[in-house]
């Protein structure tokens, strides 16, 4: 992560894949969530949503799988951040509701090293909806229990739901 906050884009990608590479090799699950979480925030935030798609749905999958719930939040925020890329934003909206209600219960905020990652897309969705119908879609995010909120996430569930 030290070559992405340095703005080696490439050494990044490449060291990311490599984690990727091991970790699935010697079946760690936290970790190989952890380095796909962070391979496809890198390639959200390079713009190409249609590949941060699976990374974040297997990084968010093996999170909930291991019980990874501070992790989880964040994943749930990459999948808003992608939403918002898509302009989706009702959907962003209630998937920033869903991580927020999670760090909120288990006590973990939101870190200011990941403020940034988080404050461009939820802006965007905000501003695209409007603050009453952003203000609506974060409170049903906010009541959707972590199955409910993990499957909306990966679009196993009706947005209308």
């Amino acid at each position: 992560m030290l070559a992405l906050r340095g703005g080696e884009i490439p050494r990044a990608r490449a060291l990311l894949e490599e984690s990727v590479a091991i970790r699935r090799a010697l079946n760690l699950p936290s970790g190989l969530a952890l380095s796909l979480q962070n391979l496809g925030e890198l390639t959200r935030q390079q713009g190409d949503t249609g590949a941060a798609r699976p990374l974040l749905a297997e990084a968010l999958t093996l999170m909930h799988q291991v019980g990874d719930r501070a992790n989880l939040a964040n994943a749930l925020e990459s999948h808003a951040a992608l939403a918002s890329d898509e302009k989706r934003h009702a959907h962003a909206a209630r998937l920033f509701g869903a991580a927020d209600a999670m760090r909120q219960a288990i006590g973990v905020p939101l870190p200011p090293a990941n403020r940034h990652e988080v404050d461009v897309p939820f802006a965007a969705a905000r501003a695209a909806l409007g603050e009453t119908a952003f203000a609506a879609a974060g409170k049903a995010g906010r009541t959707l229990s972590l199955e409910e909120a993990v499957a909306f996430a990966l679009g196993e569930i009706d947005p209308a739901a």
